[in-house]
């Protein structure tokens, strides 16, 4: 939502697992194993071809479409396929890439930045937003997110907790934002 309004700007496509008796697991249980595995690639390509579809079907329907955030796991970084993958899907679905953002963990920074770049970089420069989620859970640093051309930094909930009270705090992450602004 939009601050100060009630106009939708963008969604975020997560995926959740139901039991048949209608709890939940939740993504911290089975995520971590379906990374281990590789499956986790599977999974998530079943979540962007859902992504794509949608907009398709909404744009079809003439109904309106704001870009959708969708979570990239570091295993797609090990051979960058990801990208190859999501460029089938544009001209499958004939879908605008201002309509599609990848998100990408902090946690994902810990190895080879540069590895990223080509892959942020070409995204972008055809149209797709490229954000850092969970900015500040402790694996990132400013220097990190300087050094990548990101669309969006989305800071970690924790960060926030207190700022009302906590004057250093509050100013620090009023720099953040005056940085990226």
């Amino acid at each position: 939502m939009e601050a100060g309004s009630t106009r939708v700007v963008g969604a975020e496509a997560l995926i959740r697992w139901q039991r048949l008796e209608g709890s939940y697991v939740f993504p911290d249980d089975f995520i971590p194993e379906l990374e281990r595995s590789g499956k986790i690639v599977d999974l998530d390509y079943f979540v962007y071809r859902t992504v794509f579809r949608t907009i398709r079907k909404r744009l079809d329907m003439g109904k309106p479409v704001v870009p959708v955030s969708v979570n990239v796991s570091r295993v797609h970084l090990r051979d960058l396929k990801i990208y190859d993958y999501l460029k089938f899907l544009f001209r499958k679905y004939h879908i605008p890439p201002k309509y599609i953002e990848l998100e990408l963990t902090e946690s994902m920074y810990t190895g080879d930045l540069d590895r990223f770049r080509p892959l942020i970089e070409e995204f972008r420069a055809a149209g797709g937003r490229v954000s850092m989620d969970d900015f500040g859970s402790g694996y990132a640093n400013l220097n990190t997110v300087m050094r990548l051309p990101f669309s969006v930094i989305k800071v970690d909930r924790s960060l926030l907790f207190d700022i009302c009270r906590d004057e250093k705090r509050a100013i620090f992450y009023e720099s953040v934002v005056e940085t990226f602004h």
